[in-house]
């Protein structure tokens, strides 16, 4: 995303990403045979491309013009949070107390593992926290609706129906935000990543964790991302992890090991 939203701006990278991953999914559904029943769910699939796609990925891509990307995880991590708030007044998950304080201590564990730097405050860099904070918020929210909306279908076909329809809820922007500058061939690759494995890979994989899982629960990717981040680093680039690393990691597992000690709430029958 550092390198291609400068190049194709924020609403083209969001769109690029979704179309792409929808493209992929359909094509896999198809050839598994599995069904869509858009006649039954198109309302769930629309919410769900907003909440999931469309209005995440255009902020989140806004924000990164801005935002150190140290500041734009810490930021991503609050997705528990408010994931958990949601699910908590829905009633489908009971907030207790190891429940919130594994929040906090995975939202500090963030804040240790990649630093925590100064912002200077503007106009543009408080846009981009809230930018931010609405994604995390968005996400939180679609998490929540997923497990109490979408029974008996698909993870993959769910994923594909999704990301077509963000891509067809930002077609109406495109005219409006033109690309910066002629792609490059390493724009291209990075679009098509972002697309094929950051996005529909990720997708299918996350609301399978959703249906399985609970909200919370699948929202923890949001903790573990970086710290696998360091250790690709780690055992790949030969990056030695430094103490406050090491405190970081600790915090976020120890998260981690308190939000999944607590039973989830069936969800009551409507």
């Amino acid at each position: 995303m550092r390198i291609i939203v400068p190049v194709l701006g924020p609403v083209v990278v969001a769109e690029s990403r979704v179309f792409i991953a929808g493209i992929v999914l359909i094509v896999l559904t198809t050839w598994l045979k599995l069904h869509f029943e858009i006649r039954k769910r198109w309302w769930q699939y629309l919410v769900i491309g907003l909440l999931n796609g469309a209005l995440p990925f255009t902020l989140i891509a806004a924000a990164e013009l801005h935002l150190s990307a140290s500041m734009a995880v810490i930021l991503n991590a609050t997705t528990p949070l408010f994931g958990a708030i949601i699910a908590a007044i829905c009633k489908i998950e009971v907030l207790t107390f190891p429940k919130v304080l594994g929040l906090i201590l995975g939202f500090f564990g963030i804040s240790v593992l990649v630093g925590w730097n100064p912002l200077e405050l503007n106009q543009a860099m408080i846009w981009s926290v809230l930018a931010s904070l609405g994604a995390a918020a968005g996400y939180g929210a679609v998490n929540v609706y997923t497990k109490i909306k979408v029974t008996g279908i698909s993870p993959i076909a769910l994923a594909a129906a999704t990301q077509i329809s963000a891509a067809f809820l930002l077609l109406p922007l495109l005219p409006f935000a033109p690309i910066n500058s002629t792609p490059s061939l390493l724009v291209i690759i990075c679009t098509l990543v972002l697309g094929v494995f950051c996005t529909a890979v990720a997708r299918v994989l996350h609301f399978q964790l959703i249906l399985n899982a609970g909200p919370t629960n699948a929202a923890l990717t949001t903790y573990l991302a970086p710290v696998f981040g360091i250790l690709w680093g780690w055992m790949f680039l030969s990056e030695t992890p430094n103490l406050q690393t090491l405190l970081g990691f600790i915090l976020i597992l120890s998260s981690v090991v308190l939000i999944l000690r607590t039973p989830i709430l069936p969800r009551k029958p409507t």
